[in-house]
């Protein structure tokens, strides 16, 4: 079943129920038609948030369709209202600073430099930062 886009989606990111600042997640936008579209947020503020806003991710929903026409619809047509959300690890940045250095390095500059600093910063008692998503209508 399809559904509207909300106006944006709020992420929380805590640690031991306290706000946790600088962490990246992975938001996903569940569709019916071929693969999900997902979207890198963050870093989290200091309140331990970050948010998409609906022009950004059509844009950004946009950017990957046309990198991938064969593996995605339009967004706006195929979301079906699910959503999922989950703090990125040690791995999954050290995975997504590889993809940029490699696909992009020039582009995303700034953005590997964050992530670089994020990933300095990681420590094991960091897999167990939780986000919790709220979409949100108007």
């Amino acid at each position: 079943m399809r559904a509207n886009l909300p106006s944006r989606f709020e992420v929380r990111t805590t640690l031991n129920n306290r706000n946790h600042e600088g962490a990246y997640v992975s938001l996903s936008l569940i569709t019916d038609y071929k693969n999900n579209y997902s979207f890198l947020l963050g870093p989290s503020n200091e309140q331990g948030e970050v948010s998409i806003l609906k022009d950004e991710i059509i844009e950004k929903g946009r950017q990957q369709l046309e990198a991938a026409l064969m593996d995605y619809g339009p967004i706006q047509n195929v979301y079906t209202g699910e959503y999922s959300v989950r703090v990125l690890q040690k791995e999954d940045l050290e995975r997504v600073i590889k993809a940029y250095e490699r696909y992009q390095a020039e582009k995303k500059k700034s953005e590997i430099l964050k992530l670089r600093d994020a990933l300095a910063q990681w420590h094991e008692g960091l897999r167990d930062v939780v986000a919790t998503c709220d979409s949100v209508e108007g």
